[in-house]
Formats: structure tokens, C-alpha cells, sequence
């Protein structure tokens, strides 16, 4: 896909959102009417006393105030969606204002996905969610790192274009190679194992020292700012609660109308202090910028070094219906987010690596309840030079919570074959073995491959569900980490930090060498 075919599916969703959208205000407006239609014709004289006594009450309590207070909450009220449909009718032109810079080589350095649902029915104690819309937050940034928008942009995005919307803004429009991953069979590939971390240290101290040292003066100057942040609410609040407990304790008596502006001046200041000085929100945009420029300067020349036909796509991850290849998880509409693709091959072996993060949000939920989250870690995919008939599925017997309290096994898939005894006592412990062919089972799991199976599983930290499906393995390490990532409070330059980023992509890519997958033994006999 390029940047015009992207301005189209662009378009058309933002149409799609608009029309959703006036559905949405029209039956709100629809409601109201039934409501008042029935509170005239049924209730008209117990709303009309409800409303009084109410009115007589903030007139004791407040003399006149809810005569500008009520007024003021409707108006409110009604300039919301002629707010938002301004916005709506605005955003064409940041369409067009980003596919230009786009064009311009600029690239994401964050990008924020979520669902909206345009239509959320309210029954007691739960909510129907329909219509949802998948919408993308992006901030852009130019070849000189320069914001192109404070804001951000935000758009609509068809489900379905989201994949490839990240590789485009995660390339600057200048993607090497649109093959996917299992099709990079003719890619030039080395041979040799990976380098080494001693290689790399090498290579950091010749080459990436300079913008090490930089970002990380960035980071600490964020934080210093980000610390001042607090210190300034400390003090208001310190004072504003003083003030209070001083009025309480009649220490100082004064009128409400100058309590009302005490309270008016004391925070249109802070928020002056805050945009002045240009604190607010700066430890976030900091941390964010330092990432982004860690993964530019720093991580992405860290996958070069290991193999420069690498291929990395700094906001991509695997799509849904390769999440759902795998035939490990339950056949439903997840919301996928994820980062830091490889595409590659490797001694013969196409493969693909990424950070991960899956969620469900069910139509029928609890108000203000979280959607579930089904996965969370790194994905590592491979093919086999030689094919096999039958699936089989390796689930850890060690059952992790993910955050939220959901179990992952909530969510596996009910049909994943007969359980499958083997002979080693040891992995058996270890994992709990699904296949619909017992013999292939036991012929793709041979001594060799459970051994080192087993050393992977007892040497690292992580939680390993391996599906062998379709000509390919795919291990899914639900450790509810995403790896390759800066904060603003640690250090890169303590503590060999730079050399932890190799050492966890090293491992995550030797999978193919510990598990000998260019190995010619997959033949089914």
C-alpha cells in the first residue's frame, strides 16, 4: 500500500465515522425526547416539585450562583457535539496536511491505537457495545526530529489497514521490502551465527557512543523537568489546602464571593506557571522522544549490526489473522498493538519477532470495565524447510495470570487435539502436549528438539506456548513485558543497559539456532 491508497481507506473511514457519529447524537436527542415525552404526559407534577425543591435548595445554599451554574451546564452540554462535529468537518484537510508530510519522509515517533464504540447502550449494570471504530493517534516528527503537530493526528483507520498504515509511518514512506515474512526465502542471508555481545560492545563504543551519551542527557533533563512538575502541584496544593484549613478554623474570615476567586486566581495561575514555563506534560514528551530516538539511533542500528537484510518496522507486529494462524488461541475479534518488528532470514529461515499486546472487549460488558487481555509479550515466528502434516501444541503447565486477573488459558483454543504422553518425565512437567496425530507428534518432538525446549524454558524467564502449524513454529512468550524500551528514571548508560538491549534481542533471534531449525529433520515419514 502506498500513502494515496492510504489517503483513500482514510477518507472513506472518516465518512464512515461521521454518519456514525450523527446516528449517535440523533438517537441521544431521540431518547431525550421520549423521556420528556413521558415525564409531560405521566410524571409532568412530581418533575415540576422535584425541580423546585431543587432550585429552592441551591438558593439556600448557594443565594443566586445556580442561576449562571445551570445555564452554563447546558450550554456545555450543547457546545460538546457541535464541538465535535466541527472537528469531524476539519479533518479532510489533516488527512491531506498528513499524507503530505508523509510524503515528505516524516516518520511516527508514537503512535496510540484504541476502539471507540459510536453506539453504547446502557442496561442497569452493563453496557451493549456497537459500531466500533478503530482509531489511531499519531505524532509525527521530520527528518530533524522537529514535531510536525503538538497534537498529534488522529484518525479513523479501517481495521483491516491499520498493519500497514505502521509500516508506512515506521519507514518514513521509504519501505525496503513489502514481501511478507514467510516469503523472504531468496534473501540474501549469512551463514555465520549471530555476533556476539562482546562484537557489540565493540561496535558501541566505535559507533553508537555519541548518540548514547546525547539521548541519555535528554532523558536526564526530562526527568529534572518532570520532577519540577510535582513540585509545583506539591506547592499549590500545599497552599490551596492550607488556605482551606485556615478559613475552617476561622484564622481568617473572608466573604464567598472572595473564596470563589481565591480559588479561580490560585489555579489560573498554576496553569500560567505550567504553559509558561512549559512543564506540563514534558516528562511524558520526553520520555517518549528519547525512545523514539533510542530505537532510531540506537536499537535499529543494534538489528543492523546483527544482519543489515534485517528488516525492522519500529511501530509493526504481526496481524490478527496471523495471530489466529497459530491455532492456539480461540477464533474471536482481538484488538492487537504491538512494536519493534523483524522481518528476516537467518541461516536459511524466514522468520518474524515482535512485541505484542492482546486484548478483547466483549459487546455485552460491565460499565467501566477494562477489556480482557489475552496476551501480552514477544512473538517469534519461523518456517521449516520441510513440511508437516499435523499440529501440535505445547501449553506451560506454570499458569501466569496476565495483568488485569485474566488466566491466557481462558482464552486457548477448545479444539487444540488429543493430550499427548511422551517419554521424558521432565518436559511432561513442564508442558502439557496437545496433537490430533499421536505418531507425528512424537516424530516432531524428537529427544533433540524437547532437550533444547527444555534449556530454553529453564535457562530464560518467560512463559513459552509453542505451536508447530502450518510449516511453522511459533513461540509466544507470554512474560507481560514490552522488552526494548527506555524510562525517563533509568539510565542507559548504568549498569551495561545499552548491552541488556542486545543481550534480550540475541536471545530472542538465536531461536533459530538453539532450536536447529535450518536442521533438515521435519521430514514426515
Amino acid at each position: 500500500m502506498n500513502v494515496l491508497e492510504l489517503k483513500k481507506h482514510l477518507l472513506e473511514e472518516h465518512q464512515r465515522d461521521k454518519k456514525l457519529t450523527v446516528l449517535g447524537y440523533v438517537l441521544i436527542l431521540f431518547t431525550i425526547i421520549i423521556i420528556a415525552s413521558l415525564i409531560y404526559f405521566f410524571a409532568a407534577e412530581i418533575f415540576v416539585k422535584t425541580v423546585e425543591g431543587f432550585i429552592s435548595n441551591l438558593t439556600t445554599s448557594y443565594n443566586n450562583y445556580y442561576q449562571y451554574i445551570l445555564p452554563l451546564v447546558f450550554i456545555g452540554y450543547l457546545i460538546f457535539p457541535i464541538r465535535k462535529l466541527y472537528i469531524l468537518n476539519k479533518r479532510p484537510a489533516l488527512i491531506a496536511e498528513f499524507i503530505a508530510h508523509l510524503e515528505e519522509g516524516c516518520m511516527a515517533e508514537r503512535i496510540h491505537q484504541n476502539t471507540v464504540y459510536k453506539i453504547v447502550i446502557p442496561l442497569i449494570k452493563i453496557k451493549l457495545n456497537l459500531c466500533p471504530v478503530e482509531f489511531v493517534n499519531i505524532g509525527l516528527v521530520n527528518k530533524e526530529g522537529i514535531k510536525t503537530n503538538t497534537l498529534g493526528y488522529n484518525f479513523a483507520v479501517p481495521y483491516h489497514v491499520i498493519p500497514a498504515l505502521k509500516e508506512i509511518i515506521s519507514s518514513g514512506n521509504k519501505a525496503k521490502d513489502s514481501k511478507d515474512w514467510y516469503e523472504l526465502t531468496e534473501t540474501k542471508t549469512s551463514k555465520e551465527p549471530l555476533k556476539s555481545v562482546e562484537l557489540f560492545k565493540q561496535f558501541m563504543k566505535s559507533t553508537l557512543m555519541p548518540d548514547i551519551e546525547k539521548i541519555e542527557g535528554e532523558r536526564v533533563k526530562g526527568k529534572k523537568n518532570y520532577i519540577l512538575y510535582f513540585v509545583i502541584i506539591g506547592v499549590f496544593m500545599a497552599g490551596w489546602y492550607g488556605f482551606q484549613y485556615l478559613q475552617a478554623t476561622q484564622t481568617i474570615k473572608i466573604s464567598t464571593e472572595v473564596f470563589i476567586g481565591a480559588f479561580i486566581g490560585v489555579f489560573a495561575i498554576y496553569y500560567l506557571v505550567i504553559y509558561f514555563t512549559k512543564i506540563r506534560g514534558n516528562g511524558k514528551s520526553i520520555e517518549a522522544d528519547t525512545n523514539y530516538q533510542f530505537k532510531r539511533k540506537i536499537f535499529e542500528p543494534m538489528i543492523q549490526f546483527m544482519n543489515p537484510d534485517f528488516r525492522y518496522i519500529l511501530h509493526g507486529h504481526i496481524t490478527l489473522k496471523e495471530f489466529l494462524d497459530i491455532g492456539l488461541f480461540q477464533e474471536k475479534q482481538y484488538d492487537l498493538k504491538g512494536n519493534d518488528q523483524i522481518l528476516g532470514n537467518h541461516q536459511g529461515v524466514p522468520f518474524q519477532f515482535c512485541d505484542l499486546t492482546v486484548e478483547r472487549t466483549l459487546s455485552f460488558s460491565k460499565e467501566n470495565s477494562s477489556p480482557d487481555q489475552v496476551f501480552k509479550g514477544q512473538v517469534f515466528m519461523a518456517e521449516f524447510n520441510k513440511s508437516f502434516n499435523q499440529s501440535v501444541f505445547l501449553i506451560p503447565k506454570k499458569s501466569w495470570k496476565s495483568l488485569g486477573g485474566n488466566d491466557i488459558k481462558d482464552h486457548l483454543n477448545f479444539d487444540l487435539g488429543e493430550k499427548v504422553m511422551l517419554e521424558d518425565p521432565e518436559f511432561m512437567k513442564l508442558y502439557d502436549v496437545y496433537a490430533k496425530d499421536q505418531i507425528e507428534a512424537r516424530y516432531i518432538l524428537s529427544t533433540s528438539l524437547m532437550l533444547r525446549i527444555k534449556q530454553l524454558s529453564q535457562d530464560r524467564e518467560g512463559q513459552y506456548f509453542i505451536s508447530f502449524k502450518d510449516d511453522r513454529i511459533t513461540i509466544a512468550n507470554n512474560n507481560r513485558i514490552n522488552q526494548f524500551e527506555t524510562k525517563l528514571f533509568k539510565s542507559i548508560t548504568k549498569n551495561d543497559a545499552i548491552e541488556g538491549f542486545y543481550k534480550e534481542l540475541y536471545d530472542q533471534l538465536s531461536f533459530i539456532e538453539e532450536l536447529k531449525l535450518s536442521t533438515n529433520i521435519w521430514k514426515v515419514a
